[in-house]
């Protein structure tokens, strides 16, 4: 085997291999840092830790172009040096030639290979931590900018915010917060999966808790003086007074994306998917459709037979049962369009442990009831 000329072509593959490389993954990683730092995400002292870390997430695409194109240089001098000639002169073929190509290709893939299941996500998951570590500043740079704060199906919006030591006692909690912020002029409201709002609030004066669990970050918010409605609630009125709703978890694009999931960990979804959190959303959301088909159906036959025919609902929200009356029922997509007749209204009676309140609104000539 002519091991010096392969000696010789290896060593001038690698060289060019790593110019190209160094270069592209240097122009990729720049490119990658104009936008977090123009959102104000990076600091010029994190910047250069950054590029530092995303540098080698670009590895496993560019490592094979950087090859092709070594070899390609490469090759084109040999062939320009008439040195391909001289080696075939010398009863070599062109296989043979080839042969140092063959094992940098099955070196870089074996290679890369190992990178993108064991390396390269560990790294992505360094350079999302790094970016989206620092809650609090995302927060203050989107409300001094006059953005909405967007939390999964939670809107936000606030005229200013200030950042706060925690107070003392908070943090000699065995899990201390993170972060203390003041918010002031605040509304906020969370939306349902069918663009239905589900409460809303507003407050002169709101104060957020920033908790880490688990490399998450969780919100908790207390709003005072706050006037608050939720359409689900008992009462149809405003309530005035303190409110805190539920701990908030603060979403980020870069959790459960394939890139960051290791061999390990797509192999541990494989077995539980329901880890995956798109898998989790469209099972609970396949769930709710099959729940609202199989109200829609029972209530379209339980009311069908007669119209004097009752229906008797519980209601998770307030407690308390009411009874249904429509005198004629239709079917509409994913309504149901309860109809009255001359001598039958539509009726809903809500009975309370104290007796029967009659509900406002159902005495019209049609009600469309989503399921």
């Amino acid at each position: 085997m002519p091991w010096t000329l392969y000696r010789y072509i290896l060593r001038d593959l690698l060289t060019v291999m790593a110019i190209a490389t160094t270069v592209i993954v240097s122009l990729f990683s720049f490119g990658a840092a104009i936008k977090p730092l123009s959102e104000g995400l990076l600091d010029p002292q994190a910047l250069f830790k950054f590029i530092i870390l995303v540098s080698p997430t670009f590895l496993a695409f560019i490592l094979p172009f950087a090859a092709a194109f070594a070899s390609t240089l490469v090759f084109h001098r040999l062939t320009s040096d008439n040195e391909i000639v001289a080696c075939s002169a010398s009863g070599m073929s062109y296989h043979l030639i080839l042969y140092p190509v063959l094992v940098l290709g099955i070196a870089l893939t074996l290679g890369v290979f190992y990178l993108s299941n064991w390396v390269l996500p560990r790294f992505h998951r360094n350079v999302a931590r790094m970016v989206e570590k620092d809650v609090t500043r995302m927060l203050i740079k989107q409300v001094h900018s006059g953005q909405t704060v967007k939390w999964g199906r939670i809107r936000l919006y606030a005229d200013s915010t200030e950042k706060y030591d925690p107070p003392a006692e908070l943090m000699a909690q065995p899990d201390p917060p993170s972060a203390l912020i003041q918010l002031t002029g605040v509304v906020v409201g969370e939306w349902d999966r069918d663009g239905r709002l589900k409460w809303d609030a507003a407050a002169d004066l709101a104060h957020v808790l920033l908790y880490e669990r688990d490399g998450q970050t969780w919100a908790i918010a207390r709003l005072t003086d706050a006037s608050y409605y939720n359409p689900y609630s008992e009462e149809t009125t405003l309530r005035v007074g303190t409110f805190m709703p539920d701990p908030i978890l603060v979403p980020t694009k870069f959790r459960n994306r394939p890139e960051f999931l290791s061999a390990p960990d797509l192999a541990r979804l494989r077995r539980h998917p329901a880890g995956y959190e798109q898998v989790r959303n469209a099972r609970d959301h396949l769930v709710q459709q099959i729940a609202r088909e199989q109200l829609l159906q029972t209530l379209e036959a339980s009311l069908s037979p007669r119209p004097s025919q009752r229906v008797e609902l519980l209601h998770a929200f307030w407690g308390g049962r009411s009874l249904l009356t429509a005198p004629v029922v239709q079917r509409k997509d994913n309504l149901l369009l309860l109809e009255s007749a001359d001598d039958h209204p539509v009726s809903l009676i809500k009975y309370r442990s104290e007796g029967v309140v009659p509900l406002p609104g159902f005495d019209r000539k049609i009600e469309a009831v989503r399921g």
